[in-house]
């Protein structure tokens, strides 16, 4: 706490506030404008002098005054002593104290760089997204530099907890930030940029690679692409090839059709070769218990599970059987137009399930 309150008067300390808050962002600032008041030694001067040792807390009245010269100091305890702790005289310290610290703010936010400021509103959504998930602190201030119509459009290019983050952030930036991180902000944004348009050649690879992956290898490429922020390449590779891990998110008619399709020994032994919860969904698309096309299915793998030998060899080939399902999927989805039609509301709700998330691993 910047403020003592068991040593202020009671007297509105607006004006305070906003000295100690901006000397918390740029102290440095804060201690110059300290040795003006000092310098000039007028009346409003001094009560301003008066007022920051009411109100402000040792530690950082001890660092607000630390850089004075011993005569400075001298002059400091002169003007303390011979000024009055009149209530009129104290407003005019307080009133003096805001004006000045919102010329600092104005000062500040008209000397921010032309070439960043221009660089804030040419910044796309997705360069955005990827400063607001790599710094949340930068985020909120380009969020707040940057013109209503550009703020908006940013606001609107995140997701719900992204903006919730950076809100909290913006709360705690005063305009001295703005103008001080300027070049910080500048060398975020032409970062992001150029990681977004010098893209990893292996991630240009992994689309191609996804065809071929395994279940588990083709989620880490994925984890990778949202991590590089490539949410559409996801989207675009998930509606062209079939991700194994959506399979079991697929409706049961569609799952029904291509089971159908296959040789009743493969179909059988797909199912019986495949963990519990996977092959009670195989069997479930095949429609409910007492239905004839889920009795054939469950008999099929009944008949399979009494020779142990068999069912042990099945379970052995569970990957390569699954695979080879997920590539019949696949076949039937590029002859099928509409199944991709089908398929394309899923792919949100699989990204939601596997957590693939812009820049999180």
């Amino acid at each position: 706490m910047l403020i003592d309150n068991s040593r202020k008067q009671n007297f509105d300390v607006t004006g305070i506030e906003k000295f100690l808050e901006l000397y918390a962002k740029v102290p440095d600032v804060m201690q110059d404008l300290v040795k003006k008041w000092i310098q000039i030694g007028g009346r409003k001067e001094a009560m301003a002098l008066v007022v920051l040792g009411q109100c402000a807390n040792e530690a950082v009245l001890s660092d607000l005054f630390a850089p004075l010269s011993q005569e400075l100091r001298g002059k400091c305890r002169h003007l303390l002593t011979v000024s009055s702790g009149d209530q009129h005289d104290m407003r005019e310290g307080l009133t003096l104290i805001g004006q000045q610290v919102d010329q600092i703010s104005l000062e500040a936010r008209a000397s921010f760089p032309k070439a960043t400021l221009d660089l804030i509103e040419s910044i796309s959504a997705k360069e955005f997204l990827s400063l607001a998930t790599a710094r949340v602190d930068l985020a909120a201030i380009v969020l707040t530099a940057a013109s209503t119509t550009k703020s908006t459009t940013l606001m609107n290019s995140i997701s719900t907890a992204q903006f919730e983050s950076i809100s909290k952030e913006a709360q705690n930036i005063f305009d001295g930030d703005i103008v001080l991180r300027a070049s910080e902000i500048h060398e975020a944004i032409i970062d992001s940029r150029s990681r977004q348009t010098k893209r990893n050649a292996f991630l240009e690879k992994s689309a191609e690679l996804l065809t071929n992956a395994s279940p588990e290898k083709e989620l880490i490429l994925y984890r990778m692409l949202a991590k590089a922020g490539c949410m559409n390449l996801i989207k675009q590779s998930a509606l062209k090839e079939l991700p194994s891990s959506m399979v079991c998110m697929l409706p049961d008619e569609l799952i029904q059709k291509v089971l159908t399709r296959m040789n009743p020994i493969d179909r059988a032994e797909l199912i019986a070769s495949q963990p519990e919860d996977r092959a009670q969904f195989l069997l479930k698309s095949l429609g409910y218990q007492g239905e004839k096309l889920r009795d054939l299915g469950d008999a099929e793998v009944d008949d399979i599970k009494l020779d142990a030998e068999y069912y042990c060899e099945l379970q052995g080939k569970a990957d390569s059987l699954w695979a080879s399902f997920v590539g019949t999927l696949r076949s039937f989805q590029k002859n099928n137009p509409a199944v991709s039609v089908a398929i394309r509301p899923i792919i949100h709700k699989w990204i939601e399930a596997n957590e693939l998330v812009a820049g999180v691993e």
